[in-house]
């Protein structure tokens, strides 16, 4: 049984998921931060949560924001290498995945958690 559990049970996916779950209340707080203004993204589009908000980051601080078309699109990373070789949350409040592009992405991996919510990876 062990050696089953062992081979087929994906346990990199498990705590990501479990990951996602546990902070979703406070990924929801900062997506209300943007949206009513209190965060803003500096000209590059990146800005810094407040401190209450680093665990939900693999930096602890920093998130990509994009305001355009009416259309609310933030990244939360999970994993960063190189500027497009990165992984993490995405929302959008369309509900619409992350176009090729978006936050310098080539976008290789889109799997949707939720409504408005993406776990993405780019490479």
């Amino acid at each position: 049984g062990t050696l089953l559990i062992v081979r087929y049970v994906h346990f990199g996916n498990l705590w990501q998921e479990l990951r996602f779950r546990g902070n979703m209340i406070r990924y929801e707080e900062v997506v209300e931060l943007v949206e009513n203004g209190t965060l803003q993204p500096d000209a590059d589009g990146y800005t810094s949560l407040p401190f209450r908000y680093r665990s939900l980051t693999n930096d602890g601080d920093t998130i990509r924001i994009d305001n355009g078309d009416g259309i609310t699109r933030i990244f939360f990373y999970t994993s960063r290498h190189a500027a497009q070789n990165f992984s993490g949350y995405f929302y959008s409040s369309d509900n619409n995945p992350p176009q090729t592009g978006v936050f310098n992405g080539r976008w290789r991996y889109v799997v949707q958690k939720r409504p408005d919510w993406f776990y993405c990876s780019s490479y």
